[in-house]
C-alpha cells in the first residue's frame, strides 16, 4: 500500500509520473525532469529537490498538518462519531 506521502507525489506529478519518481533512477533524479518549464516554476516546493527529497517533503508537511489544532479537532470529531455507532451496534 502506499503512504500519504506516495499518494500525494502520484496527485501531484501525475500517476504514472508519481510512480517514477519513487523508484530507482527516478528517485534520484532532479524533479526538472518531471515536470513542464511552467508547472515546474509555478509550484515553489518542488524547485531543486530530488524525487526522493520531493516525497521527504510531502511526508514532512503532511505529518506537520496532522498536529495542527484542526486536524485534531476534526480527528476527535470522528473518533466521537465512530464511538457513537460502535456503541449503537
Amino acid at each position: 500500500s502506499l503512504s500519504g506521502a506516495e499518494l500525494e507525489l502520484m496527485n501531484l506529478a501525475g500517476p504514472v509520473t508519481g510512480l517514477e519518481m519513487m523508484d530507482g533512477a527516478g528517485s534520484r533524479a532532479p524533479t526538472t525532469n518531471f515536470f513542464s518549464r511552467r508547472a515546474y516554476y509555478v509550484n515553489k516546493m518542488v524547485i531543486g529537490l530530488t524525487g526522493a527529497q520531493l516525497q521527504a517533503e510531502l511526508d514532512r508537511r503532511m505529518t506537520h498538518a496532522l498536529t495542527t489544532p484542526g486536524s485534531l479537532e476534526f480527528a476527535n470529531a470522528f473518533d466521537a462519531v465512530e464511538a457513537r455507532r460502535e456503541a449503537e451496534r
